[in-house]
This record gives C-alpha cells, sequence and structure tokens, in this order.
C-alpha cells in the first residue's frame, strides 16, 4: 500500500513537475525539488529516529524527487540543443554526466562510509542526509547559470530577465 502512494504521488508530481518546468522557470522547479529534500531530512532531523519519521521522510521525497528529478534532466538536453554538432558529441555528452553523477555518488558514499565507522549513530546518517538534500541547492544555483548562458546565446533578451529568487 504504501508502495502504491509512494509510485502515485510521484507520477502526480512528474506530471506537474513536466508541465511547468519551462524555459524561463526550469531552475525555480529544480529549487522546490531540492527545498522539498531538505524539508524531508529537516523532519528525519526534528523528529526520533524511527519508523514514522522515515515513512514522512519517504513521503516528502515521493513527492519532491521528481521536481529536482525532470529540471535536472532538462540540463544536458538543453546543452544538446544547443550544439549544431549534437550527432557527433551526444555520447560524449551522455558519459560525460554518467561520469560525473556516479562519481559523485561514489564519493559520497565513501564519505558516508567514513562518517559512520568513525561516529556510529544513527544522527550520523540524519545529519548526512540532511547535507546532501541541502547541496541541492548549490544544483539548482548551477542550473540556473547554465540555462541562462544558454538561453543568452539565443535570445539576448533572456540575460536581462531577472534571477527567478
Amino acid at each position: 500500500v504504501v508502495a502504491t502512494r509512494s509510485a502515485v504521488m510521484r507520477l502526480v508530481a512528474f506530471a506537474r513537475g513536466a508541465a511547468v518546468c519551462s524555459t524561463e522557470n526550469c531552475a525555480r522547479v529544480l529549487g522546490v525539488g531540492g527545498g522539498g529534500m531538505g524539508v524531508g531530512a529537516l523532519a528525519l532531523l526534528g523528529l526520533r529516529v524511527g519508523g514514522g519519521a522515515v515513512f514522512l521522510y519517504g513521503v516528502v521525497m515521493s513527492f519532491s524527487m521528481p521536481w529536482f528529478t525532470v529540471p535536472n534532466e532538462a540540463i544536458p538536453l538543453d546543452v544538446m540543443d544547443q550544439d549544431p554538432d549534437v550527432t557527433r558529441h551526444r555520447v560524449g555528452y551522455m558519459l560525460s554526466r554518467e561520469l560525473a553523477l556516479n562519481s559523485g555518488r561514489l564519493a559520497s558514499m565513501g564519505l558516508l562510509m567514513i562518517l559512520y565507522q568513525k561516529w556510529p549513530h544513527p544522527m550520523t546518517l540524519v545529519i548526512f542526509v540532511l547535507l546532501a538534500s541541502m547541496a541541492q541547492g548549490y544544483v539548482a544555483w548551477t542550473g540556473q547559470r547554465i540555462w541562462r548562458r544558454l538561453h543568452a546565446r539565443v535570445s539576448p533578451a533572456f540575460a536581462e530577465v531577472p534571477s527567478p529568487r
């Protein structure tokens, strides 16, 4: 039952996130997803670590993650759209993205293992999840910069649009 509710929430959030993620506000949508992940992690920190807190975290993450994922997946596609020679570079774009993502995953898992060996307490995991969730704000900021630079090439008026903060 919980998995079904989670899947329905993700489906609705993916559909809604895709519908509102346009060129002008993808960075804002990315920020909403990152903020939701931070709220979910704060719930783990604020509540006693147990089944209820983990359930609440899962619910918030099920809704928030698609708001982060949709615009984050759009970044490499937007970059490729601006490359007139995309047919020759497509594999390179995908490989570089996967290399960066998986290197980050490995580094975070290594850091988590080191921290948990040094401080083997459930709160270590909660703090790590909180910090990792809050780091998504940086991803939103860099995503905004990438989109602004890409679209300033296509439409100089886009560069004059105020930041979506």
